[in-house]
């Protein structure tokens, strides 16, 4: 039971990325860049794998989602992530969110995420109403500006193939700002024992 005047916080559950793999998707975003399109980029520091974004979360649930999280995620095994492709939703040529596609084998990841929303859902946070698509968003399409450049771009582009062992789960704080978002990690949850 959430008490009326509960302090709240904006938060995800989400994959942090190693280093070289942000360092890849920045360099997707510098190609990208050229086409002068009218995209919103999300800073290379900021990239991550969403796996369950909660909105306004009242700051005593934060244990709770803690505690349940560790016990749920101890037989999980670490496994590999790969970068696989660039693309846009809801389509390529009707591009409002540029990203580019992780892979894991037999889906581990999206197993993780069915996971973490079942968790979640037991703790009263409202199911995701499309089913959990693996990828990294690079961006955001704000206007139509030089919008045929940036879908030739998006479909010549190659992603090279970087693998990180995805071991935990961070628990973000999120920070609405001028600048942009700032994220706060809070807690982090290791797969396995």
């Amino acid at each position: 039971m959430v008490r009326p005047n509960s302090p709240l916080i904006r938060a995800f559950i989400a994959v942090e990325l190693e280093p070289q793999i942000k360092e890849e998707l920045a360099k997707i975003q510098e190609v990208l860049k050229t086409s002068q399109a009218d995209v919103k980029w999300v800073e290379p520091v900021n990239l991550h794998i969403t796996l369950k974004f909660l909105g306004q979360t009242p700051i005593e649930k934060i244990e709770k989602i803690n505690q349940l999280l560790k016990d749920s995620l101890s037989h999980f095994s670490p496994f590999p992530l790969s970068l696989k492709t660039l693309g846009a939703f809801p389509k390529i040529n009707y591009p409002r969110v540029i990203w580019v596609g992780a892979f894991s084998p037999e889906n581990k990841l999206n197993t993780l995420a069915d996971l973490v929303e079942g968790k979640l859902v037991s703790l009263k946070f409202p199911k995701e109403k499309r089913d959990f698509q693996s990828h990294i968003t690079l961006g955001r399409v704000r206007s139509t500006k030089n919008q045929a450049r940036l879908i030739e771009l998006i479909q010549g582009t190659q992603v090279q193939e970087k693998t990180m062992m995805v071991a935990s789960l961070t628990f973000f704080k999120s920070h609405l700002s001028a600048k942009g978002s700032i994220y706060q990690p809070i807690f982090k949850i290791n797969l396995g024992r």
